[in-house]
């Protein structure tokens, strides 16, 4: 579990898109953690975004990002949860700049292909974001999390059969999102709107 606060030495300059960045990353995880305003929360998250996943370029500072998002995902309420999936989204969309990118894996020791690392790491999420898929009340958790599974979950025909038996349970924004998945994974055409 990462260590809260996390500490302003953890974020290097060199981990981020534009190294002024590094120093304000743990006063957005913060604001993630610990505010309840939607505008701090999304200058925070964009913020964030900005960072690690600038453009769809890869930072290295996503992969030490990750597990913190992780730990909110466990026990943040749903506005904070759904910005918390969308960044996740962004970084699973994300690939890093150059090919030779490389972080120390988990193990401490063993050099991976950042790409690959994050990967891993988002991986790790999963499981809260079947959890909220299928029991929050908020559209917009169910909404991301269904973008993140979509984006991460390798298990596509687990995901098609989920989205297609509780799709008419669905709100209707969150119907439109799973019948978008459907078309693209298993050829089927969304319904107009």
């Amino acid at each position: 579990m990462p260590e809260w606060p996390p500490g302003d030495a953890r974020w290097r300059p060199e981990w981020v898109s534009i190294p002024d960045y590094a120093a304000n990353i743990p006063t957005y995880l913060r604001i993630l953690r610990e505010s309840n305003d939607a505008k701090l929360i999304e200058d925070a998250r964009v913020s964030l975004e900005h960072a690690v996943a600038l453009n769809h370029g890869l930072y290295e500072g996503a992969y030490h990002l990750i597990p913190f998002l992780i730990e909110l995902l466990h026990w943040r309420t749903s506005r904070i949860k759904a910005a918390i999936y969308d960044l996740l989204v962004e970084i699973a969309y994300s690939e890093p700049l150059g090919e030779a990118d490389e972080v120390v894996g988990d193990d401490g020791r063993t050099p991976v292909a950042l790409g690959i690392a994050c990967r891993d790491r988002l991986m790790q999420a999963l499981s809260v974001a079947w959890h909220d898929l299928a029991n929050d009340d908020d559209e917009d958790v169910v909404f991301e999390a269904m973008d993140f599974i979509g984006a991460v979950d390798p298990d596509k025909d687990r995901f098609v059969q989920h989205l297609r038996n509780s799709a008419a349970s669905f709100s209707d924004k969150c119907r439109r999102n799973a019948e978008d998945w459907l078309a693209e994974y298993d050829g089927t055409e969304p319904s107009p709107s």
